[in-house]
């Protein structure tokens, strides 16, 4: 932990922090101080703490903002992971483990054969033989 001195406001706040909470309290405290200028400039605001509650009003709506936006992303994330979830789980998936152990029972039916690379993804996946191509 290391001791800082944060200033908003005109006032000095002694802070203990970790390395890497520095940088980031004093961005915060310049953002707090350049909003403070902003309302003393266009509003008939006099009182520091009367700023700092404005300030903390706008700050509290942006960050509820961007939780609502966060929210709403995680939704999206949790539809498109649910939706291939669900194409993984279709009957339109391939079982290479079901193609393999048709191949290990039945070697000698498969001996020349050499894998097929799939361009056609509709390609009929309930017989093994589109999975391989003999060998000319």
């Amino acid at each position: 932990m290391q001791k800082i001195k944060i200033s908003i406001g005109d006032r000095v706040y002694p802070l203990s922090v970790t390395e890497g909470q520095e940088a980031f309290l004093r961005d915060s405290a310049k953002q707090i101080e350049k909003m403070m200028k902003h309302y003393e400039q266009n509003y008939a605001v006099q009182d520091k703490q009367d700023v700092l509650a404005m300030c903390a009003l706008q700050l509290a709506l942006q960050l509820r903002q961007e939780g609502e936006k966060s929210s709403e992303s995680t939704d999206e994330i949790e539809k498109l992971i649910d939706k291939k979830y669900k194409l993984i789980n279709s009957e339109n998936y391939i079982d290479f483990h079901k193609i393999l152990n048709q191949i290990i029972k039945k070697p000698n039916q498969y001996n020349k054969v050499s894998p097929l690379y799939l361009s056609d993804p509709v390609a009929e996946k309930k017989d093994i033989s589109w999975f391989v191509k003999k060998k000319t």
